[in-house]
């Protein structure tokens, strides 16, 4: 088992509740055949303080195997809730929010109110322009368009219902904006599409003789199969053109391409002057013209972990990092001079509110943060 990955990933499970009962097996195999380590609950521990035990091992045995490029400073004690995981130099830390005695390090600020995710209410517009807000309808039957009944469900997620054939094309358009949660849309067809944050979804309420969507911003699709009709998303320009099968599509790096990544089946990518055929596990970067640029060996689990309210970074710059902050936080953010060139590693979850993120990224005393009511400042570490 190799620790820089399985270890990690089952210690974060451990620590944030999502561990299965073989991978527990396997991690307590492997945390017991450490030297002076066991599992053994002591008289009076709490599984909390268990976690905690787990945590100072971990840190003590990654230590002695492989030294650190940059050191955080360990001065205070953090106490066990949802874990966060920043991994510096190929070492992995563990990061918890504190419940009590906080004490910001790295962070100057001038509001008093935390900002958490989310913040803003996803919306649905109707082909007659009315716009729903969904926070606002109770859940059950919220409108018809035509033959279809568009129907909220109690996770906040909407579906359509009874949509036969329509001769006039109803189109609907589902908008979740910065700092709104994760929201789900069943089509007519019974395809499924998660939206994230600041992305927008357009589509027919039911489909004729082709199936055709268009994006903006980042989704992931699964198409119900149908060989006579090909499901095709249109993304500016590039068009991502399926039969059935699970894909990711992301637009928020437009001036470097549009992004689809392939999980299950096949997809055929085009733009007016190419197109490339994927295959499951690779990605296509393509502009609306232009060469399509093929990468066999995309971070799938980072592509694909927004779905799970996570940011996963791998040697992300720091403008990538504050993007998805501002998209998740609806916050502005600004990267003073200095502050360039910093990269990051690791996973960060979007349950906890801004300053505990913020204060987890300064941990690494490679930069420091200002806020200013809904505006952070970005400065080197001082």
């Amino acid at each position: 088992m190799k620790k820089e990955n399985d270890i990690n990933s089952l210690a974060e499970k451990w620590l944030n509740g999502t561990i299965t009962e073989e991978e527990k097996e396997q991690f307590e195999a492997w945390y017991n055949s450490q030297p002076g380590f066991d599992l053994q609950w002591l008289k009076d521990e709490t599984e909390e303080d268990l976690k905690k035990r787990i945590f100072q091992s971990i840190i003590h045995q990654v230590e002695a195997d492989q030294p650190l490029v940059r050191r955080m400073p360990w001065k205070r004690r953090l106490s066990a809730a949802a874990a966060v995981l920043l991994i510096l130099g190929g070492t992995a830390f563990y990061l918890f929010n504190r419940q009590n005695g906080r004490q910001d390090q790295g962070i100057s600020t001038t509001a008093s109110q935390a900002i958490t995710s989310p913040a803003s209410a996803a919306t649905l517009t109707l082909a007659s322009g009315a716009i729903i807000r969904l926070d606002s309808i109770k859940d059950g039957i919220l409108a018809r368009q035509g033959n279809a009944a568009i129907r909220k469900l109690p996770d906040g997620g909407i579906v359509y219902e009874n949509g036969g054939r329509d001769e006039a094309a109803m189109l609907n358009t589902l908008t979740v904006p910065r700092g709104g949660t994760i929201l789900t849309v069943t089509l007519a067809d019974g395809s499924k599409i998660w939206l994230n944050a600041e992305s927008s979804v357009r589509y027919p309420a039911a489909f004729a003789d082709s199936r055709q969507v268009s994006v903006s911003g980042e989704a992931y699709f699964e198409v119900s199969p149908s060989a006579a009709k090909p499901f095709r998303v249109n993304a500016d320009g590039v068009i991502t053109q399926v039969l059935g099968t699970h894909f990711n599509v992301n637009t928020f790096e437009k001036q470097r391409g549009i992004f689809v990544t392939l999980l299950e089946g096949s997809v055929k990518v085009s733009n007016a002057s190419a197109s490339h055929l994927l295959k499951p596990g690779q990605q296509a970067g393509a502009t609306a013209t232009g060469n399509i640029r093929l990468n066999e060996t995309p971070d799938i689990e980072g592509v694909m972990a927004w779905k799970s309210g996570m940011i996963k970074l791998n040697n992300s710059d720091i403008h990538t990092v504050m993007q998805q902050l501002e998209r998740w936080y609806d916050v502005d953010i600004q990267i003073e001079n200095g502050a360039e060139g910093r990269r990051f590693s690791g996973s960060i979850s979007r349950n906890n509110d801004l300053d505990t993120v913020l204060e987890m990224l300064s941990m690494t005393r490679e930069i420091s943060f200002r806020r200013e009511d809904r505006t952070i400042i970005v400065s080197p570490y001082r």
